[in-house]
């Protein structure tokens, strides 16, 4: 009891003790919802510019970022001459390039962007029936066939996600399904995917792989990817990589 026969006023509760490394990740995880949103408003307000034209993109898919026949010795340094011979032969592009996945992948990818939308028609051919995941990559460094692309695109930061995440890789498309002849064909929509201005996907890499990617949601107990960890919120766990090509700006 107080002098006047009053309760003291009980004291302040204690300060929010909140983890550096936690405020660091809200932080993140706020960013990367945002990110939609502003990508739609800035489309709004550049009516006037060369975003809000229509921009077309093209990527041919090979076993070591080329198709095949088509590696050229000058761009894709290798101890064993360019073939003479042209014609479409895999198996020794796979040999020379990536001796570790016997792959038959190729196929074609279109990007049209009009306004703040870019969709993306593609065909591939030479798959295992079922999904596969598909991803657009960092670079188009095919240097060491695919596995030189990079890790997926993913210029703010995100955790790897589904397409419809508001968290994840500006890479991040998903899955492709391989009918039982091989053929995966279909279209995609992303607001997230642009082919001008900062952070456009002119000069990176399509990328097709082995398994299905689990969109986030599946083993990530080895978030630091070794050679076949289980790292879901980055790779998507979706394995090898099968076929790759730049994507290039049609004029």
């Amino acid at each position: 009891m107080g002098i006047f026969g009053r309760k003291p006023p009980p004291p302040p509760p204690p300060a929010l003790q909140v983890a550096p490394e936690t405020i660091v990740q809200v932080a993140l995880a706020t960013v990367c919802l945002l990110i939609p949103l502003l990508f739609l408003l800035g489309r709004r307000r550049g009516s006037g510019g060369r975003s809000s034209a229509k921009l077309v993109a093209t990527c041919e898919l090979g076993v070591a970022g080329k198709p095949c026949g088509s590696v050229a010795a000058a761009k894709v340094p290798t101890p064993l001459p360019p073939p003479k011979d042209r014609s479409p032969k895999r198996t020794s592009i796979t040999k020379q390039f990536a001796p570790e996945i016997d792959s038959r992948v190729s196929g074609e990818v279109k990007l049209v962007q009009e306004g703040g939308i870019c969709t993306i028609d593609y065909i591939v051919r030479g798959l295992t029936p079922g999904l596969h995941g598909f991803h657009i990559h960092e670079t188009a460094d095919f240097s060491n066939g695919c596995l030189s692309a990079g890790p997926h695109y993913n210029p703010y930061g995100c955790q790897h996600g589904g397409p419809t995440d508001s968290n994840r890789h500006v890479g991040d498309l998903g899955n492709i399904n391989a009918d039982g002849t091989g053929v995966a064909r279909g279209q995609l929509t992303s607001t997230l995917i642009k082919l001008s201005g900062a952070h456009n996907v002119i000069g990176r890499s399509f990328m097709v792989h082995a398994n299905k990617d689990d969109l986030g949601r599946g083993d990530n107990s080895q978030p630091s990817p070794p050679k076949d960890g289980k790292c879901s919120l980055v790779t998507g766990n979706a394995g090898s990589r099968v076929a790759c090509g730049e994507i290039k700006l049609v004029e």
